[in-house]
């Protein structure tokens, strides 16, 4: 089970360098930078079972949309939607996971034009439907 969870992060951490790589555009701004760091750093810190920081992100990147549907920012959106779920998943809060889940499947579909990294994120986050 731990290798699996290994190298799904593994997997994951790869796809999300190269949306780095792919998707920028030269966006300096603050609450982007250094954004997958600042996920991951948020989920180690909420292991504990309390999500206020991964909450924290959400609200920072949903106030930065703000109904934009910047890919970059629902690629990060629901990348941030992942984490939350898994979080949710390994305390037992189910509805909670597949409410997170759910939300971060939406977020993707609303995009028209999907690059592969989104797909690859789809895909994960669809295999979490619990």
């Amino acid at each position: 089970m731990k290798m699996k969870l290994s190298i799904c992060f593994i997997s994951v951490f790869l796809v999300m360098q190269t949306c780095v790589m792919a998707r920028s555009n030269g966006t300096a701004d603050s609450v982007l930078n250094n954004i997958q760091e600042r996920v991951y750093n948020a989920f180690v810190s909420d292991v504990s079972q309390k999500t206020e920081k991964l909450q924290e992100l959400k609200g920072q990147l949903g106030n930065l949309d703000k109904g934009k549907q910047s890919a970059i920012l629902v690629y990060w959106r629901a990348y941030l939607q992942f984490y939350t779920t898994i979080l949710y998943s390994q305390s037992g809060k189910k509805s909670n996971a597949k409410e997170e889940v759910d939300f971060g499947i939406e977020l993707l579909s609303s995009l028209p034009n999907k690059s592969s990294e989104d797909f690859a994120l789809l895909a994960r986050l669809e295999s979490n439907l619990v």
